[in-house]
């Protein structure tokens, strides 16, 4: 098996935001000038994305496809615009959305969208319009990093400053600092098979049990022996039940629910190459069409390969097999797993 690196001989940026793959197969990608790009039909390269009605007047953060197949650009000053059907709708402060700075998008069970910014707090957008939240009624922060959803459809929303706001359809209950969490700071949320809820922090992660956590909760910690790395970015279940956990310097660290052990010594197959010292950015997972073939990416450049390559992952590595039963468990998230390597190996 081999995997291949794209960069800027392949028609990429080194530094990725985001990727995604669309429901017609086409797998894009968010460059951190704001650009989008593509990979271009039956060629390994990207190329610009092209999207009818979308005039690229504006940088881009994030992409988002709804569950009713409408693409979703998160903006740096234009808000959220949605493109379905060859048609542009625009949704900014002259509109309700709390901010035009965007950062993440995600759904609820009624197939509305939850745009959350940077420092506008959060807006649903819905048949009725725009209804923003704010600290004035009941959200707990301005800056959303990430929204989630589990399976009761509760909204998990991730802040940048006040740990994480569970949204129960008609109130907002905080859980932050004073009630367990490691750290306020959440850029990841997750559930697992077993109904457990996991919040990846800049103090490592926190796992609730039970409804409301009632079922008792767990800390996962550097400090604890367990984790290369406190600074969590993305939190991936796999088919097989295995968590996979991607850090900012740590690598990629995967959870056993068979041994409830965290390890970093994963399967090694060739030789693995020393990781770059720049923190890695992360974005959605991505499949090729019908193959199975897996993007993952990294600040500097993505990488291609057959999910069932075995590999050691490096400082920086993350990774994450995506299947139908882990996209409908990590419905509504933005973050994903991401990978770096600095040459090109086979195992």
């Amino acid at each position: 098996m081999q995997a291949l690196s794209f960069a800027e001989d392949k028609g990429l940026q080194k530094v990725l935001l985001n990727i995604v793959s669309l429901a017609d197969g086409r797998v894009c990608v968010v460059e951190d000038r704001g650009t989008l790009r593509a990979m271009e039909p039956g060629k390994d390269r990207f190329v610009d994305l092209e999207l009818p009605g979308w005039q690229e007047l504006f940088s881009c953060n994030n992409m988002y496809q709804d569950s009713h197949g409408a693409i979703w650009l998160a903006t740096r000053g234009g808000g959220a615009f949605k493109l379905e059907a060859g048609k542009v709708l625009q949704y900014s402060p002259a509109n309700g959305l709390g901010s035009g700075a965007v950062y993440c998008f995600g759904e609820d069970n009624d197939g509305q969208v939850w745009v959350g910014t940077i420092d506008g707090g959060l807006s649903v957008i819905g048949k009725e319009g725009v209804r923003t939240f704010s600290k004035a009624n009941g959200l707990h922060s301005t800056f959303v990093r990430c929204i989630g959803r589990d399976r009761e459809g509760n909204l998990l929303i991730g802040t940048n400053d006040n740990g994480l706001d569970i949204f129960k359809g008609d109130r907002f209950v905080s859980f932050g600092t004073d009630d367990g969490l490691t750290d306020p700071q959440v850029w990841a949320v997750a559930e697992d098979d077993n109904g457990r809820a996991w919040f990846g922090t800049n103090g490592g992660i926190v796992i609730l049990s039970g409804r409301d956590g009632r079922g008792g909760m767990r800390t996962i910690t550097a400090q604890q022996g367990a984790l290369t790395d406190n600074f969590i970015r993305c939190l991936r279940e796999d088919d097989k039940g295995y968590m996979w956990i991607g850090t900012d310097h740590g690598g990629l660290l995967r959870y056993d629910p068979r041994t409830d052990r965290v390890t970093g010594d994963i399967e090694l197959s060739g030789t693995w190459p020393k990781a770059r010292s720049q923190p890695s950015r992360w974005g959605n997972p991505a499949r090729s069409g019908g193959r199975q073939t897996v993007f993952v990416a990294t600040s500097p450049a993505p990488e291609r390969r057959p999910p069932s390559s075995p590999r050691r992952m490096g400082s920086q590595a993350t990774m994450w097999w995506p299947s139908s039963a882990t996209r409908r468990a990590a419905s509504g998230w933005e973050h994903g797993s991401w990978h770096h390597t600095d040459r090109q190996w086979s195992g």
